[in-house]
């Protein structure tokens, strides 16, 4: 890639939302992270941008896809089988519409991805229809499409919209698709990024890309402070000692020993804590509200602690700017970051990544974007050839190429191979954690629970001072209601 993007990193964070996985240190965009958005209007949202970028080396493309094997019936319901194809792709005869979101200028991705498909499938063609720069926008058109009459058969989704537009039985079952396609082997992907899709029972959606989340420290600030970096054996308390002896100066020379717990909007770094301590915003069956309960409170009071202790900035310090900002001032020795490391691929001090510390329980985060079919589309088989393409390994190199961290294994890592000499050197961490990754308990109106807990939480790491369980334990009639919420076209 050229040092010349096409996004803005403003595009970009409204683009997917949840998490990143940068592979090729200073080039690679999020797929699905949520660095901060404006406070007044959280988006899911997804990558950042590369101010320059290294391909991977060149992998051979897989053949086209091919269609779904036969099958007894047509797939008339969700968890029908594909339908048989037993004439050649030339004779057939279909227009898909293909729904996207336009953020980082999407048009310019996938045109050349769609012109190699049709090629491949001559007797399909597709109407790429791009709308909303954010998830939550997307998904708007995304039912004013359904409610008008005229679902696209192939859509965009965000993992952070996915549980509500399921909730509604919009998108079609793919298992049974995906079984039948012997072009499709889900040992290729990353296992935290098909999860991530999974509701109910069903699979649906494919990943196009994810992101992990691990820590990025400031060597420079722990050469000068004499602190040994960062070790995959951390635990909590050496993070602790660490942030204490980095942490230096008064105002704005200050120095922070920890920031980004604090996210404006959205608290899914502090969620991470929270699922070491053993809980989770919502219960087992997602059906109610428990951050309230000990281990939440246990968690976001050691987020204040450090706030209180003067260790991390509130958001009137400088977490308001999101995390990755904060930290590329040279000013913080540590934040939790989702796996793209593009923002910080100008820095002017020496960085790095490690594993988050953790006791007794390891685990993190990631979140991820890809493509669905609608239950509603009356070409099913000729749409599925279509996301089966786009999960393949010839459109993942090209999305890949354009800036993503895709979930496609071989194509990522693959990249890692051409790394060497650019930071962050122990980049590999950042696919490594995909494998103790989990997705977030995605259910109702998530990016509403995200702002309501974010929002409340103000108040806590402030002057106010405002104590943690009673905060907590005051939204929760008003997260009960969200996580019941489905979402609406209008």
């Amino acid at each position: 890639m050229s040092s010349s993007r096409p996004y803005s990193r403003r595009a970009l964070i409204q683009t997917l939302g949840a998490g990143g996985l940068s592979l090729a240190g200073s080039a690679l965009l999020s797929a699905c992270s949520g660095s901060a958005p404006a406070a007044t209007t959280p988006a899911a949202s997804s990558s950042q941008a590369a101010p320059t970028a290294v391909k991977a080396a060149p992998t051979t493309a897989a053949a086209p896809t091919k269609a779904a094997a036969a099958a007894t019936t047509a797939p008339a319901a969700a968890t029908a089988a594909p339908a048989a194809t037993t004439a050649p792709a030339s004779k057939a005869s279909a227009k898909l519409v293909y729904l996207s979101n336009t953020s980082g200028n999407m048009q310019k991705m996938y045109a050349p991805v769609i012109d190699k498909f049709q090629a491949a499938n001559p007797g399909i063609t597709v109407d790429a229809q791009y709308s909303g720069a954010t998830a939550a926008e997307a998904q708007t058109k995304l039912l004013l499409e359904i409610s008008g009459g005229t679902p696209p058969d192939v859509y965009w989704i965000h993992s952070y919209t996915n549980a509500g537009i399921s909730a509604l039985s919009i998108p079609q079952d793919l298992t049974s698709y995906v079984k039948a396609d012997s072009s499709i082997n889900l040992d290729n992907y990353y296992t935290a990024a098909i999860k991530d899709f999974q509701y109910q029972g069903k699979q649906n959606a494919m990943p196009r890309e994810t992101t992990s989340t691990i820590l990025i420290y400031n060597k420079d600030i722990f050469q000068k402070g004499g602190v040994s970096f960062p070790t995959a054996t951390w635990k909590w308390a050496d993070y602790l000692d660490a942030v204490q002896k980095l942490t230096a100066g008064t105002g704005p020379n200050k120095t922070w020993g920890a920031a980004g717990w604090i996210q404006v909007g959205y608290i899914y770094y502090a969620l991470i804590r929270v699922w070491q301590e053993g809980g989770d915003i919502v219960d087992a069956n997602r059906t109610k509200y428990t951050l309230d309960q000990p281990p939440g409170v246990t968690a976001f009071s050691w987020i204040d602690d450090l706030v209180q202790k003067g260790y991390h900035p509130s958001s009137a310090q400088g977490a308001a700017n999101d995390p990755a900002t904060l930290f590329s001032t040279g000013k913080v020795a540590m934040i939790p970051t989702f796996s793209v490391y593009s923002f910080f691929a100008n820095a002017k001090f020496d960085w790095d990544i490690q594993h988050l510390p953790h006791d007794d329980k390891q685990v993190t985060r990631n979140a991820s974007a890809g493509h669905a079919m609608t239950a509603a589309g009356t070409q099913k088989d000729a749409a599925w050839k279509l996301v089966s393409y786009f999960s393949g390994q010839e459109a993942m190199q090209s999305f890949f190429d354009f800036g993503l961290p895709v979930t496609f294994k071989t194509v990522s890592e693959e990249a890692l191979k051409n790394n060497a000499g650019k930071p962050p050197a122990n980049i590999k961490i950042g696919l490594d954690a995909l494998s103790y990754a989990r997705p977030e308990p995605v259910v109702g109106d998530w990016i509403g629970i995200h702002q309501a807990v974010a929002g409340a939480l103000e108040g806590d790491y402030g002057p106010e001072k405002k104590a943690v369980q009673a905060t907590l334990t005051g939204i929760a009639d008003q997260v009960n209601q969200l996580i019941a919420a489905k979402p609406k076209a209008g």
